[in-house]
């Protein structure tokens, strides 16, 4: 069983507050407008995080036998 914190009112976050980021008031304040689509940045996270993964395994002496007892 979890058992959370309980969290004072006194600084607990308002219901109401917005969870996700948009860029309302980037566009509104600063005439910013976005230069890729959320799907491109999807894309370019996964890739910066597979050249990541891909330079790490570079990195470890064992990658190799480690990633052919995966593949059997």
């Amino acid at each position: 069983m979890i058992t959370w914190p309980r969290i004072p009112a006194s600084i607990a976050r308002p219901r109401s507050t917005c969870w996700w980021a948009t860029p309302t008031k980037a566009r509104e304040q600063l005439g910013w407008e976005p230069t890729v689509d959320f799907k491109e940045l999807v894309r370019l996270m996964v890739d910066a995080d597979m050249e990541a993964l891909q330079a790490t395994i570079a990195n470890l002496d064992y990658a190799p036998r480690h990633l052919e007892a995966i593949h059997r």
